[in-house]
């Protein structure tokens, strides 16, 4: 589990890099085309200008993304994972407990064994002192565990789900910006009757979601 943990939030980490990494690549690219000589002329000029916009917004719709993606799984996540190094640390606290009354109990049958001297008695009864010290010791963070580990198996299963549905609709939320702001860059350069309106690409982008939910493993895994 907590390896599951720590590796749900790395790849998130790696998912929000890639992300960032293509809109540098489409910095890059957008320097190459300004420094071009054949994007010299006027028109040219114009769909550049368009572009550096788009490229601008998509950027702002990254960062968008990475904030959202933090707040709502990677942070969530790194602190759950947190929870798992508590366990653990209760894990190696009765390891050593159990250990210790181990020690005192062997302890305790030596003594036991023993022929009977002028303070063998003295030196058993605080032997069994001992092994009920050691024992109530073990039985505390026995107890504890016993508590903590079937509590954390089934909270996990819901905070694990908050987390991604929240990263779910922050992903989406982030491709319909990306889907507008690209729809109205390539209605521009395109000039079809000038900029298109907010509604026109809402309808639009939700037209092509429909499209989407009607495939059949869209279909099937909502019916799941």
């Amino acid at each position: 589990m907590k390896a599951i943990c720590k590796r749900l939030y790395k790849d998130m980490e790696q998912c929000n890099e890639a992300i960032e990494g293509i809109t540098k690549v489409e910095q890059r690219m957008l320097s190459d085309v300004r420094l071009n000589p054949h994007g010299r002329g006027d028109t040219l000029k114009q769909m550049i200008e368009v572009i550096a916009n788009v490229v601008t917004d998509l950027q702002s719709h990254t960062k968008s993304l990475r904030v959202n993606q933090d707040i709502t799984f990677i942070g969530p996540m790194k602190r759950f994972y947190g929870v798992y190094n508590h366990v653990d640390f209760h894990a190696r606290q009765r390891a050593a407990k159990l250990s210790e009354l181990e020690k005192q109990q062997a302890k305790l049958e030596k003594l036991e064994k023993r022929p009977p001297q002028s303070n063998s008695q003295v030196k058993v009864d605080l032997a069994q002192r001992a092994v009920l010290t050691a024992r109530a010791e073990y039985e505390r963070i026995h107890s504890r565990l016993m508590y903590e580990v079937p509590e954390l198996c089934e909270q996990r299963v819901g905070y694990y789900e908050t987390c991604l549905r929240a990263s779910i609709k922050a992903q989406a939320l982030y491709y319909h910006q990306c889907s507008l702001t690209l729809r109205a860059g390539l209605v521009k350069v395109r000039g079809e009757g000038g900029m298109a309106t907010q509604e026109e690409l809402t309808q639009l982008t939700a037209k092509y979601l429909d499209d989407i939910k009607a495939l059949s493993i869209v279909g099937n895994v909502a019916s799941s």
